[in-house]
């Protein structure tokens, strides 16, 4: 009896564990050593059913903020073209990213100095989404330590940062054709 009571006390610790590192939509979620806010924002582009949630860590000051003297024509080209690649292989593997197939793909900003060093990093996801605050953690990670922009300096005068677009396929990332 004893036994049974502390296998279904394990159980219900692990999957309250497993629930803990979900991310739950206009929250703050935590991970390791990072918060994780996340906003559901219908108004984002292509979303009008409010199923996209914005996440970011709680320590970013750029997401809200627009660069000053933002040159739309700006051309920026990747240091690294596997950089992106490599760090969700780092982060995912190749079994976990079988499981977040279904959600396709996920959408970052990337905030970036005007060396091209990204500072911050808002996510996009699917509001039920499969990503942990912890595997976002260190995404955010690997991404600032594997991936960096080349950036004309004429281009980028007299800005202050610089925002940039990304998404990435779960699906080629897996297949390895994610550039």
């Amino acid at each position: 009896m004893k036994k049974q009571i502390l296998i279904t006390l394990t159980l219900t610790l692990i999957a309250a564990f497993g629930k803990a590192q979900q991310l739950k939509p206009n929250s703050i979620n935590r991970a390791k050593s990072t918060s994780f806010i996340t906003e559901i924002r219908p108004h984002l582009e292509g979303d009008k059913t409010g199923d996209v949630m914005s996440i970011y860590n709680s320590k970013n000051i750029y997401h809200n903020k627009v660069p000053k003297n933002r040159n739309p024509d700006i051309s920026v080209e990747r240091g690294d073209k596997s950089g992106i690649l490599n760090a969700f292989i780092q982060v995912f593997g190749d079994k976990r990213l079988q499981q977040l197939l279904p959600e396709r793909y996920i959408q970052m900003t990337f905030y970036v100095n005007t060396s091209g060093r990204i500072l911050e990093i808002e996510f996009f996801l699917d509001k039920n989404t499969l990503v942990t605050a912890g595997e976002l953690e260190a995404l955010e990670k690997a991404l600032k330590a594997n991936v960096w922009f080349k950036l004309r300096p004429s281009e980028i005068k007299g800005q202050d940062f610089i925002d940039i677009a990304s998404g990435v396929s779960y699906r080629r990332i897996l297949d390895r054709t994610q550039k």
